[in-house]
């Protein structure tokens, strides 16, 4: 497998940036000759979402479990799919994101047993921290064919949230269809309340959930957040960001349309911490387990 088509590849430390949360964006991250080769090979709406009747401008998968030895994704995308799930690609993420990760979660080597150069990689399975297969392994790499299918009425597919307390880090790689001008850019966002500000030189609390205002961070009301920059859905551009419970991100309205949203998502998850997860659940009082 060759680092030649990884999305890193005209990535530097430079490029990250720490406010609202550690991320970076890069426009035309692949080679245009490369990226125009990914594009004219992605897979069908069908072949990703399948052909039954699709609600208006929901999100569907296929991981890279379904796509590495599939005879119907186009060889190049299999290579894609092989490298951004191997060794190489997070010896990447670790040279790129490593001390930044070690500032922010300074006990993450002594809660997986190893330093984070020395993890054991695993290609992450259905079923998520419920499959028992995914302990295996420090960290769980996957790669996703992503579409969000065409619009009927003009939505949001997800507002803003932050991802799942597993996860240690989540990227994607835009491949709009050609005129595709209908919406859906990634925002950016940060909390309102400055109790909840954001300190990159200070460790992540495990407790934030507990101590935050939220029952759980998957979905955010607009009303607590400030929207800090947003990310238009554009040919060849790569977002990249540390999983925090800072690390709070949304998509835009699309218009209706009849085409889909198509990206890549490029992700890992850690189930086999001694903390169970990068940061935890609010904890279930009684009148929460009642009434929560």
């Amino acid at each position: 497998m060759s680092s030649q088509i990884s999305v890193l590849q005209n990535v530097t430390a430079s490029d990250i940036h720490l406010t609202p949360f550690p991320h970076l964006v890069v426009r035309g991250a692949l080679p245009e000759a490369l990226y125009a080769d990914l594009a004219a090979n992605f897979p069908s709406l069908e072949s990703v979402a399948g052909k039954a009747g699709l609600p208006n401008n929901t999100l569907f998968l296929r991981a890279a479990e379904k796509v590495v030895q599939a005879d119907d994704i186009a060889p190049l995308w299999r290579e894609y799919f092989a490298y951004h799930t191997s060794g190489k690609f997070f010896d990447e993420i670790v040279g790129l994101w490593g001390d930044t990760i070690l500032r922010l979660y300074p006990d993450i080597e002594e809660r997986y047993g190893a330093p984070l150069s020395q993890w054991s990689l695993g290609l992450r399975e259905a079923g998520q921290e419920e499959n028992r297969a995914n302990y295996a392994n420090d960290l769980q790499m996957d790669c996703q064919f992503a579409v969000n299918s065409p619009v009927t009425e003009v939505s949001s597919v997800r507002g803003p949230h932050i991802d799942r307390r597993h996860k240690l880090f989540a990227s994607l790689l835009y491949l709009p269809r050609p005129g595709d001008e209908a919406g859906g850019n990634l925002t950016l966002c940060r909390y309102k309340d400055p109790a909840l500000a954001f300190d990159p030189e200070r460790p992540i609390p495990l407790d934030f959930v507990e101590r935050s205002p939220f029952d759980h961070l998957g979905k955010i009301p607009l009303d607590a957040i400030v929207e800090e920059e947003v990310i238009p859905y554009g040919a060849n551009t790569l977002v990249m960001w540390l999983n925090t419970p800072y690390s709070l991100h949304g998509v835009t309205p699309r218009r209706e349309t009849g085409q889909e949203r198509r990206y890549v998502n490029m992700i890992a998850e850690a189930y086999s911490s001694k903390a169970d997860g990068l940061f935890q659940l609010k904890k279930k009082t009684l009148v929460r387990r009642l009434f929560g």
